[in-house]
């Protein structure tokens, strides 16, 4: 049967946790990783005792409805109790972003099933739904569960523990491998802005690594900003014009422009190198140089620009007919009013 879970779109950090540092994530989102998604009320709560260092409680939820369950081996039903883990308040050693629920707190739990097999509800605060969010309007329609139900109406899943645990553990082991994927490409990113920097000559030696690398890097190295970015002023100036001319690629070229537009020590050549872009043969680059040209306020480029209202396309006649507009203003901006 199919059933629909109404949660919240985002939800923010509980009240009694202001301190701590959550990342920002919907609930929607979070609810595609939980197996189960119960309405119910903490009735009981079997502390762990004092004096240990990291132990958890155990809290007895009592389930008023069943939302979701995708284990064929978790019975659920309706008036049972299920028991959760949560970091128990009473550990030695406690964190900003412990997760403790008392006794009595009802909501709708998003329920984690992690590789250890513990069923938790502490791994972040949007795994505790009040029921209040349920009527306040800030409500918006969640995953769409597809599920059998055994003979009593009781959603059963397609899952059983184990097969849920290693697809966890198959999620995780991707999620590092594209984190590893990231810092391996940032690394790259900064290592080619670096020898370009410090090039004696920007000759094809120096650009070997950068025309070798992929797009994404390529096109990232502009986006480096401030103390990130070792290409500035006239060098910088003089690796857009290289990647103007040669690469083959629109977006870097694009990003490459757009790197003179927003660079906070311009070289001397920058307004010139951007007006030489205007007659790339790609529509997409002609409009973002212009633009570029708009945000540096380049009113010795308009006559070039002025050229672009008969660009065989829309948008470039469009931005060129706004930065005019804008050059225009600011020369009028000079004169007393």
């Amino acid at each position: 049967m199919a059933r629909f879970f109404s949660i919240v779109l985002i939800f923010a950090v509980a009240a009694n946790h202001a301190d701590a540092c959550w990342t920002a994530i919907s609930a929607t989102g979070f609810a595609e990783g939980c197996p189960i998604i119960i309405k119910g009320k903490i009735v009981a709560v079997a502390e762990a005792r004092p004096g240990g260092d990291r132990l958890d409680d155990q809290a007895a939820i009592r389930i008023d409805a069943i939302e979701k369950n995708e284990l064929k081996d978790v019975p659920l039903k309706v008036g049972g109790i299920f028991t959760v883990r949560m970091i128990s308040r009473n550990n030695r050693s406690r964190s900003s972003t412990d997760l403790n629920y008392p006794l009595h707190t009802e909501a709708f739990w998003l329920i984690r099933l992690t590789t250890k097999g513990e069923f938790r509800i502490d791994l972040h605060p949007v795994q505790m739904l009040p029921l209040r969010h349920a009527s306040d309007g800030k409500v918006g329609q969640g995953p769409r569960i597809e599920s059998k139900e055994d003979v009593k109406g009781n959603p059963i899943g397609r899952y059983t523990v184990q097969q849920w645990i290693a697809k966890v553990k198959e999620e995780e082991a991707k999620a590092a491998r594209h984190r590893e994927k990231q810092r391996a490409d940032e690394k790259k990113i900064r290592d080619i802005a670096k020898e370009l920097a410090l090039a004696p000559n920007l000759d094809a030696s120096a650009f070997r690594r950068f025309r070798a690398a992929n797009t994404d890097i390529r096109r990232d190295i502009f986006q480096l900003r401030d103390h990130d970015q070792p290409l500035e002023g006239d060098r910088l100036v003089a690796v857009v014009e290289i990647v103007l001319a040669t690469d083959p690629n629109p977006s870097v070229r694009v990003f490459a422009g757009n790197a003179l537009a927003y660079t906070k020590k311009p070289g001397r050549r920058t307004n010139e190198v951007l007006a030489a872009a205007l007659s790339d043969r790609d529509a997409d680059v002609r409009m973002f140089v212009c633009q570029a040209l708009r945000i540096r306020d380049a009113r010795d480029q308009a006559g070039v620009v002025a050229l672009l209202l008969r660009d065989d396309s829309k948008q470039v006649r469009e931005m060129a007919a706004h930065s005019l507009a804008h050059f225009l203003s600011s020369e009028w901006s000079l004169f007393p009013h």
